[in-house]
């Protein structure tokens, strides 16, 4: 039950917050202080708005949902 558990939230919970910190210019490399118990850094880490344009993880997600929607 618990290897159920880990493929369906804890995974993808964690894919989504790497995606978040990429965002914001920041190695997902920080995820990892969640595992000594100061997950509370990088998830404060991910609150602020993301860099505008590219940077080094890819371009800026806001702008192609911008250009697909028509905006």
């Amino acid at each position: 039950m618990v290897v159920v558990y880990l493929v369906v939230v804890v995974i993808p919970s964690l894919s989504v917050w790497a995606r978040r910190l990429h965002d914001t210019g920041m190695s997902s490399a920080w995820i990892l202080l969640s595992v000594v118990g100061l997950g509370i850094i990088p998830l404060i880490m991910a609150i602020p708005q993301g860099q505008p344009g590219a940077n080094k993880y890819g371009p800026d997600p806001r702008v192609h949902s911008r250009v697909a929607a028509g905006r």
